[in-house]
């Protein structure tokens, strides 16, 4: 996953937040990814211009309006797991009808808040995923709907379902590679960590951030099937490897900044 500009400034923005995050380790960030300052500069101010970083004092800025909410969902992911429930068979719909798709970037929002609740589209306009999640109904419309969901859209439990029908919803996602992942990813983080003692620390930074920026995507954009569906066991344990190598890494990163 390649590091750019843009995304390297929000990433530790919002690591801070809600307290800010000096342009001076935006730069010292910058040159461990072959960034110059004045890329990393014209890059904050393009994102205060669409609000998505916000001014707090000289040099120093915080999530702006349009990212609030993106943000503190993002923060959330080290307890994905705590959001689950056993699965009583039960499905979440979301229907968003024959919406104009000229919109690009709602578009995008909307499709963007569906994928971070693990939700697949089965017919054009309609998603669905298996209801296993420990929030009402109400607090998962509340939340797609603050990620970019159409206050019009209709999000309802559904059920009913035949076999074979379950059975091609299941078809939706990608149990194997889900399965591979936990654990090829897993291994990739371990193996790293083995070695990162024996690194530069500027090169344990550069390549600490990489690794948990994948591991940390994974976690975000994770489905949280139920358990008869995926190996609970490898995703937690995967889960619990992605915290304890991203606590490693701000640790490297706490250092490097020093």
């Amino acid at each position: 996953m390649e590091v750019l500009a843009r995304g390297l400034i929000l990433d530790l923005v919002m690591v801070r937040h809600p307290h800010p995050c000096p342009v001076r380790d935006m730069l010292l960030a910058g040159r461990v990814f072959a960034m110059t300052d004045n890329s990393i500069r014209v890059t904050v101010t393009r994102l205060v211009t669409q609000g998505q970083l916000s001014a707090a004092g000289r040099g120093q800025y915080v999530m702006g309006p349009s990212s609030e909410n993106l943000a503190q969902e993002l923060r959330t992911w080290r307890q994905a797991e705590s959001r689950l429930r056993a699965w009583d068979g039960h499905y979440l719909m979301v229907y968003t009808g024959d919406r104009s798709r000229s919109d690009r970037s709602a578009l995008r929002r909307q499709e963007r808040a569906l994928a971070l609740l693990g939700f697949r589209e089965v017919r054009r306009g309609l998603a669905l995923r298996p209801d296993n999640l420990e929030a009402t109904l109400v607090a998962v419309r509340q939340r797609l709907q603050a990620l970019g969901l159409p206050q019009e859209a209709l999000v309802a439990r559904l059920d009913g379902l035949e076999p074979s029908e379950e059975s091609v919803l299941r078809d939706l996602w990608p149990l194997q590679a889900l399965g591979n992942n936990y654990r090829e990813l897993h291994q990739q983080l371990q193996d790293w960590l083995k070695q990162a003692a024996n690194l530069p620390l500027e090169q344990a930074a550069r390549e600490s951030f990489t690794l948990g920026r994948v591991a940390i995507h994974h976690v975000l954009f994770d489905p949280l099937l139920p358990e008869p569906w995926i190996d609970a066991q490898a995703r937690r344990v995967f889960f619990q490897g992605v915290i304890a190598f991203d606590a490693f890494g701000q640790d490297i990163w706490r250092r490097f900044l020093e």
